[in-house]
């Protein structure tokens, strides 16, 4: 159950953190 939970979440930060990334490479 737990890993269920992590696994979208972990995902959504590392689409966060290429969000950022782009914003700043731009």
């Amino acid at each position: 159950m737990k890993l269920a939970f992590q696994m979208p979440v972990m995902s959504l930060r590392i689409s966060h953190r290429l969000a950022i990334t782009d914003e700043a490479g731009e």
